[in-house]
């Protein structure tokens, strides 16, 4: 019997209108008002769901892949191909920076710490793991997301930026003063079009002076 308090497409009871009978979804078929089950799911305070027609009520079940069979055997549901959208979050602490010109700026070598990444889009740990790959069959737009956080030193500039491939990203580089007396923190982020075998890589800069233990972190997760 169906929750009555919880409604499920799979597992529900439907009265179409000019019938006399009461259509369950998880027995694919019309039974008796009098049917067991529909009754017990009365008793507990259920209520059929109303329905004007017979065609609307195959819609409806059918957007929720459920099958619809008034009769016999449910009719073969053709499931809809699903694709897993790729995305990947990525982190990286402690990284060491060292101090150079911001236009030169190093690839944030990612780690699987904190790691979110079911397509295997990185290769945390191993070769290249400053490397997003966007796989077979998932290019398109991706919003992409690029965070760091350097610490206290007034000195110089901080920066982040996103790149496809070899190249910068247009208009997809963050540079700020160094904060005084505080944590300088960076956070960007946009919409970008990647292609299959596109490689996204994170770069960060700055130019205290001296060495910097940074922690970085990249959020990429197709649109479409």
């Amino acid at each position: 019997m169906p929750d009555p308090n919880s409604y499920t497409p799979a597992d529900w009871f439907w009265r179409v209108t000019g019938r006399t009978d009461v259509y369950a979804s998880a027995r694919f078929g019309y039974f008796p008002l009098t049917d067991a089950a529909y009754l017990a799911f009365l008793a507990a305070g259920g209520i059929a769901t109303v329905i004007d027609t017979e065609a609307n009520l195959r819609d409806v079940l059918n957007a929720a892949d459920v099958a619809f069979q008034a009769e016999g055997l449910p009719a073969l549901l053709v499931s809809r191909p699903r694709i897993t959208n790729a995305r990947v979050r990525l982190v990286k602490t402690g990284f060491s920076l060292a101090s150079g010109a911001t236009g030169a700026a190093a690839l944030i070598p990612w780690t699987a710490t904190g790691a979110i990444d079911p397509l295997g889009m990185n290769n945390a740990g191993g070769a290249n793991p400053d490397r997003i790959v966007i796989p077979a069959g998932q290019g398109g737009y991706y919003w992409a997301t690029i965070a760091a956080s350097f610490p206290v030193n007034a000195t110089g500039d901080r920066g982040i930026q996103m790149r496809r491939n070899a190249a910068a990203i247009p208009r997809a580089t963050l540079r700020v003063k160094a904060a005084a007396g505080d944590t300088t923190e960076l956070f960007g982020s946009r919409l970008v079009q990647l292609d299959a075998g596109d490689i996204f890589r994170v770069a960060a800069a700055q130019d205290s002076g001296s060495t910097l233990s940074i922690d970085a972190e990249v959020h990429l997760a197709r649109a479409e």
